[in-house]
């Protein structure tokens, strides 16, 4: 043997779902005459649900790319064979909203409290009706505002 001539193909996994189940003991307890069930893990609320990685995908799919609704779910069920109702999208913009509340305050305090700060509106229309897009934008941080004309 010479050699090797190598040659390499870099390619994306296809999508797979992972199931994890939970299980919690159900003991009873003869002093007392009750039947005790053990703590699941946090967040795990429901005998069947959608885990962390999907809603953190679905926040960032709708809110970074822009993907709307009808697409979004089109999305997932030709890569991942599951349907998000549009409820259970609904939910985890809320969880994202109020993870992200802090976050909102700070960026908000740093623009309010900067030296220099650029300020912008913008007016589109959300179902027949005009909204104001407010921005206010420091070198290091911007605040979006939205509110009815």
């Amino acid at each position: 043997m010479i050699g090797i001539v190598k040659r390499q193909v870099f390619d994306i996994p296809l999508p797979k779902i992972e199931v994890t189940e939970h299980q919690a003991e159900v003991k009873y307890c003869e002093c007392c005459n009750k039947t005790i069930t053990a703590a699941f893990p946090a967040g795990v609320l429901a005998p069947v649900q959608y885990g962390e990685v999907i809603r953190s995908w679905s926040v960032y799919y709708q809110y970074q790319h822009f993907i709307p609704e009808d697409r979004l779910q089109q999305l997932f069920y030709d890569l991942y064979g599951i349907q998000l109702a549009t409820a259970t999208r609904t939910g985890y913009n809320r969880i994202a909203f109020d993870t992200l509340a802090s976050f909102e305050e700070s960026v908000l305090s740093a623009v309010k409290t900067a030296a220099v700060k650029n300020l912008d509106e913008t007016g589109f229309r959300v179902a027949g009706k005009t909204q104001w897009l407010h921005v206010a934008s420091t070198k290091t941080a911007t605040y979006y505002h939205i509110s009815p004309k």
